[in-house]
């Protein structure tokens, strides 16, 4: 009887070590293994950072940056959005979209939080950065994503563009 206990635990044990170590300095294995719940509730093993099932995670896609000039600016007239800069603090200074707030990418876990107190999660939220070489914007909206915002763009070309729209600022 202490056999059958001893093969059930090590069974259980191997899995979760392998786990534990894929998981234990925060990078993750090419040859790693992730669990995935299909459409049918069955579990399949993927390769950590593959594409997972809508259920799980929100694939990108190009409406992340379906957002036009024209609408930031109806936006911003009408204050119908929330308008978040995710450049640096001292970018931010220098200049930005009249009532924008400022999220930068190390600080985004805290300023999403207070974002998530203040509005409802299908709040329109449009985001810029520096321009389209920048990934800020991107960085900011995965995370927001993540927290439950359901209605985010991403204005590509950034303050870049924006910095040119004097009605803007």
């Amino acid at each position: 009887m202490i056999t059958g206990i001893k093969k059930a635990t090590c069974g259980l044990v191997v899995p979760l070590s392998l786990f534990l170590t894929a998981c234990g300095d925060g990078h993750r294995s090419s040859s790693s293994m992730e669990m995935t719940r299909t459409t049918d509730h069955s579990l399949v093993g993927e390769p950590i950072g593959a594409n997972v099932g809508i259920e799980e995670q929100p694939s990108v896609s190009e409406s992340r940056y379906d957002i036009s000039l024209d609408v930031i600016r109806e936006r911003v007239r009408d204050g119908s959005a929330v308008i978040i800069d995710a450049r640096t603090p001292e970018d931010f200074q220098h200049g930005h979209v009249r009532g924008a707030i400022n999220v930068p990418t190390a600080q985004k876990e805290s300023r999403i939080a207070q974002l998530k107190r203040d509005y409802p999660t299908d709040q329109f939220i449009i985001i810029y950065c520096g321009s389209s070489q920048c990934h800020a914007g991107d960085s900011v909206y995965d995370y927001a994503l993540s927290q439950g915002f359901t209605n985010l763009r991403v204005f590509k070309q950034g303050w870049k563009t924006l910095s040119a729209e004097k009605d803007l600022q």
